[in-house]
């Protein structure tokens, strides 16, 4: 399977949600590359010029409406590059903003709402594979391939409990962001 790109906005705080996101993709042996725009492991152009030559099976993003203008910007950047690539769209915007508004001001293919860390292995399983249905994904958004209708899936699973419960903080827990955060060096 392809990587899939996750690009964290340039805000200067902890990606909780994000580093949920990337354990539950690590749990379930799902390739990625992590772009943090504020604190980049590489420059920009690495990342930009993999989209561009077709190697990552999705590019994903998510957070708040103040990085709205992030989205429109990194979603026309990722599009321009390589436009059969899908761009997925989530966070807490989507509980903030219409789902219709945003499938007009973001160039998403998908857009997850509510708490998706379950399902979104589901999701990027699907884009691989075919299965499971899109249908059956809990919290995805998306455009219907004949009608243009947007379709949104109820749900939006909680967060996973047992062995990714809140408080396990740990190597166990959250392997990528106890990891994030022991490299980050975020005052």
């Amino acid at each position: 399977m392809k990587k899939i790109l996750i690009i964290k906005p340039p805000y200067n705080f902890v990606p909780l949600g994000i580093g949920y996101v990337l354990s539950c993709l690590e749990r379930a042996d799902i390739p990625f590359d992590f772009w943090d725009t504020l604190r980049p492991e590489n420059p920009e152009e690495y990342y930009l010029g993999r989209i561009e030559n077709n190697e990552y099976l999705a590019v994903a993003t998510g957070g708040y409406v103040y990085n709205l203008n992030f989205f429109i910007e990194i979603s026309a950047k990722s599009k321009s590059l390589s436009p059969e690539t899908p761009f997925i769209l989530g966070g807490n915007i989507t509980r903030n903003v219409k789902i219709d508004i945003l499938f007009d001001a973001v160039k998403a293919d998908y857009i997850y709402k509510g708490e998706v860390e379950v399902s979104f292995p589901e999701l990027i399983k699907h884009l691989a594979t075919g299965a499971p249905s899109l249908e059956d994904i809990s919290g995805v958004c998306y455009r219907d391939d004949k009608s243009g209708e947007i379709k949104k899936n109820p749900g939006g699973q909680g967060r996973p409990v047992g062995r990714f419960s809140h408080a396990r903080l740990s190597p166990d827990g959250y392997p990528f962001l106890y990891r994030y955060l022991q490299a980050s060096h975020i005052p």
